[in-house]
């Protein structure tokens, strides 16, 4: 049997004990009290996130973070007037330049349709001449474009954007086309030499249906593929590679009816000329 005293600690352990728990509990509800309704502890947590955010500054001291926005311009139900210059990559007697300007509509982001034209003129290059020149005498026969005009769909599958090392955001769009249209040849028939055929035939003339000819138009198909490169939200830098094709009268090229026939082509046969062009200019959305 326990004995007076014995009970007596185990009722001093027991008041001790309660008396903690009081404690604890007290403190427990001033906490929440003052973390709730005390300014006090958003200043010490407004103090620690300076404290931090302080800290990590100086470690991302030169680094800036930036938010890459889904879309730059919205093209939908818009207008694109563009100005260009082109010239001709695929000739290699002679240089071909042109200007331009094209009018779009957007039907969507991604689909378009666009009526372009250009107009220019060729020059000799020094190989041309020198193959001419005496003691070689060596003539080409040379397809010059003077102009186009095409009806194209237009397709953009890709948006995209990048960063220079300045931080700034360039903005741009790849587009694919697709169409068909018609190419102004001029015929200047320099390939041609002096006159030593029979009587009535005519120096560099060509002749269809006993009529000589000058510049001449076919029709033409091709595409091509370009991009978009944003400087404002309505202005673009915009370059362009186009293919295209076309089939010219044989005719058209021979110096006469007797050069024609001595060449074994007949009237009305064709032959295949492509075009590749490298185009640069602006374009302005309305």
């Amino acid at each position: 049997m326990q004995t007076k005293q014995q009970k007596n600690k185990i009722k001093e352990s027991c008041k001790k004990a309660f008396g903690l728990s009081r404690i604890a509990f007290f403190v427990a509800v001033s906490f929440l009290f003052v973390s709730e309704f005390s300014p006090v502890l958003p200043f010490l947590k407004g103090e620690l996130h300076a404290q931090a955010k302080k800290r990590s500054g100086k470690q991302f001291k030169n680094s800036e973070v930036r938010i890459i926005r889904p879309r730059y311009f919205n093209k939908r139900m818009s207008f694109e007037l563009g100005l260009n210059g082109k010239v001709t990559m695929n000739q290699s007697f002679i240089y071909t330049f042109q200007a331009g300007a094209s009018l779009g509509f957007h039907l969507t982001e991604s689909i378009g349709i666009e009526l372009s034209g250009s107009y220019g003129f060729s020059a000799d290059k020094t190989d041309k001449t020198f193959l001419q020149a005496s003691p070689y005498e060596i003539t080409t026969k040379i397809i010059r474009t003077k102009w186009d005009g095409f009806a194209n769909l237009m397709w953009t599958p890709i948006y995209g954007k990048f960063q220079l090392p300045s931080g700034k955001l360039i903005y741009m769009d790849t587009f694919i086309l697709a169409g068909a249209g018609a190419v102004g040849v001029e015929h200047r028939f320099d390939h041609c030499n002096e006159p030593t055929l029979p009587e009535g035939d005519l120096v560099k003339e060509a002749i269809i249906n006993d009529q000589a000819i000058g510049d001449t138009y076919t029709p033409a198909f091709g595409g091509g593929i370009g991009q978009r490169i944003f400087i404002s939200q309505n202005t673009a830098i915009r370059w362009d590679a186009r293919f295209y094709m076309f089939n010219y009268t044989n005719n058209h090229t021979e110096c006469s009816r007797f050069s024609l026939e001595a060449s074994g082509n007949a009237d009305l046969d064709t032959t295949s000329h492509s075009v590749v062009n490298i185009q640069l200019g602006v374009s302005y959305f309305l």
